[in-house]
């Protein structure tokens, strides 16, 4: 019997593989919209800094003319170095950023795994998720600035009902899709 190219789900799980795509889908669209939301955000406070520049800080006397990038860049007469300099003092500042919002947040203790999962991110990759028997949510995640990259293997390492020591950073703020993340596992003995 032809049924248009989709298999037959006598005798399969009770999800087939089509179900499973749909998920998948669905999973796609909900990362699509927190992207989205995320963007405007971003977007919006982009256009609050450029106003603040446009209205505030384009004149003579302005605070912006007192650096010298900026005003460089500003009178028109920045050469390529200058927006490579510029291009560099924006990307230390996101790194400064970073290493203090892991020294504020930084965290290690010892947890009870209730569950793990992944969290399917559509083209982004698959996240590492894991739940405690206090029903916190973390990701397991790399630290990329201090060369650890094995998240795969941290991740492993977990099994439902057992005890872990955990080091980690952040805090969970659902706006941006942010969960506490969890950067070393050590099997814990008692």
């Amino acid at each position: 019997m032809n049924n248009g190219g989709r298999r037959s789900t006598y005798g399969m799980s009770r999800k087939s593989n089509t179900d499973k795509n749909l998920d998948s889908n669905k999973n796609i669209f909900e990362s699509i919209g927190t992207r989205a939301v995320i963007g405007s955000i971003y977007g919006g406070i982009f256009g609050i800094i450029i106003f603040i520049i446009y209205y505030y800080g384009i004149g003579k006397n302005s605070f912006l003319t007192k650096i010298p990038i900026i005003n460089e860049l500003i009178s028109g007469t920045g050469t390529p170095f200058t927006y490579f300099k510029f291009f560099l003092c924006i990307v230390l500042l996101i790194f400064i950023i970073h290493i203090i919002f892991y020294n504020a947040t930084h965290f290690e203790k010892t947890i009870s795994v209730k569950k793990t999962y992944l969290r399917t991110r559509g083209r982004t990759g698959d996240w590492y998720m894991v739940v405690d028997n206090e029903d916190n949510i973390y990701r397991v995640q790399n630290i990329w600035w201090k060369f650890d990259f094995n998240r795969a293997e941290d991740y492993n390492i977990l099994e439902e009902n057992g005890s872990y020591k955990v080091k980690g950073y952040g805090i969970r703020f659902g706006a941006f899709d942010m969960y506490p993340n969890i950067y070393s596992v050590e099997k814990n003995v008692l």
